[in-house]
Parts: structure tokens; sequence; C-alpha cells
């Protein structure tokens, strides 16, 4: 069988990149929350020669990730997964936010374990925002709680406001991709984030012309959003033979915004 990649979050912007670069390598499996829109995905990458296939899936939803594995062993060989699935602050309450970006990827990380072969990579996208948040008391504590949907609860108690449990949660996929990696790697598996900063995805539209959005422009040494595409290549270079030697590692991906942001404090 062909090796496969399997991309959540790949009806639009980063998950949609990625499934488009990696498409040019052998099968994609494009998951997303709505079918109809990852179908459409699925089809313009077939108009475009690429072996895809679209498929609803609800990565909060432990039965729906591993009916989506089952799928995924028709197809292919599992030789890569790259997990884009999340949701931003902007239109979901805390509890959507936690169930989704945390939740989800500790069903997308159990699921696939079983399934995943040896010279495989798992990829999690977290977010800058991990990074400028200052992780609350209680957050060792919820780190122990990985794998349980128990955790979600746990981190409603420690921030039920949107916009921290944004942070939160993409804190968390940084972490628990540590965490991951010694468990991956007992059988041969590599497993590594990425965070990125401000990029032009649906995602970010709905905030583009706001306050906060024209600050990180400002003084983001690139002068620039970044390009969906650009995430897509650093997950085509970190899932090939040439960064064997990278994993349990967050790479942060933002033209500079946060090393000009930690020059500032000192200025």
């Amino acid at each position: 069988m062909k090796d496969l990649t399997i991309v959540t979050g790949a009806g639009s912007g980063m998950g949609f990149e990625v499934a488009r670069i990696f498409g040019k390598q052998g099968p994609v499996l494009m998951c997303g929350r709505t079918a109809e829109k990852i179908e459409t995905a699925a089809n313009t990458l077939k108009n475009e020669g690429i072996e895809a296939v679209g498929i609803a899936c609800d990565v909060s939803s432990r039965t729906s990730v591993e009916a989506r594995a089952e799928k995924a062993m028709e197809i292919g060989t599992i030789r890569r997964i790259i997990n884009a699935a999340g949701v931003s602050s902007s239109s979901n309450d805390a509890k959507t936010v936690y169930n989704i970006n945390m939740l989800g990827t500790m069903n997308v990380s159990e699921v696939f374990y079983p399934l995943i072969g040896q010279g495989g990579v798992l990829i999690n996208i977290a977010s800058l925002a991990a990074h400028i948040i200052p992780s609350p008391e209680a957050f060792p504590e919820l780190m122990e709680m990985a794998a349980y949907p128990e955790a979600v609860e746990k981190a409603l108690e420690i921030s039920d406001n949107v916009g921290y449990a944004y942070a939160i949660s993409k804190k968390f996929v940084v972490e628990y991709t540590k965490k991951c990696c010694v468990k991956f790697a007992q059988k041969g598996v590599r497993v590594v984030s990425i965070s990125p900063g401000t990029f032009e995805t649906p995602l970010l539209a709905s905030v583009e012309d706001s306050k906060g959005a024209r600050d990180i422009l400002e003084k983001n040494p690139a002068g620039r959003m970044g390009n969906p595409k650009e995430i897509a290549y650093l997950a085509e270079f970190l899932a090939s033979d040439k960064a064997q030697y990278i994993n349990g590692i967050d790479i942060v991906i933002d033209g500079g915004y946060l090393s000009a942001a930690t020059v500032r404090q000192f200025i």
C-alpha cells in the first residue's frame, strides 16, 4: 500500500495548504468538521491531480476519530499525521475551544498511536499564543490529566475567558506534544509541534482589521502576515528524512514577532 498522509483541519487555510503539499508525495486523507467544505477542498486537489479523499471528522469525538482511522487504513499505510484542526476564540465559547484544541489533540494522538509505523511523524499545530500568555499555576495539574475528557473541565476551572482559553489550549498542545515524544519514540515515530504567528487564514479574517492584529503587524520584523504555504513548507521539511533528529520540540514561525517582543522588554 502507498504511504498515506492524514491532515485534520484540511478544509481551508493552513490545513488545506498542508494537504496540497503532502498530496504531491502520495495519497492524502483530508479531515474536517463540515462534510460539504471538506469534500469541496478534496475535489479542488483532485482537479490538480492529487489523490485526495475528503471526509468529515469531529476531532473532539473519540468515536469520530476512530472511524476515520479505519478509513485511513483502507487507503494506505499511515506515515504522516498533521493535526491542524483547531478553532479560534473569535466565534466560539471556551468549552468548544478546549474540546477541539485540547481534547482533539489527545484523541488524534491516542487513536493513531498504534497505527502509525516506524519512521512516521505526527505534527501538531499549536499557536504563538502559547508562548505569549503565561501558564497558569494549575497547568501542571492539567497536564497530568492529559488523555482524559476531565481535562477540559479542569481547564474551564482555570479560565472560562475565551481569549485566555485559546492560549491555554495551545500551550497544552505544545506541552502535550513533548509528553507524546517519549511514548512515540518507543516505536520509532517522531512528534513535533508548530506554533504559527499571524497568518492569512479564514480564522484571522474576522479580526484582521482589529487594533490587536494591526499592532502585531506593526511590531513584526517581517512587516507582513505569513502565508499558509509557509506552514506547509515547514511541515514538509519536518516530516522528511532531512529532519530525522528533530523531535519533541515546538517550532515558532512568526516572522520574528516573539523575538522582537522579548527584545523590547529590555529596551
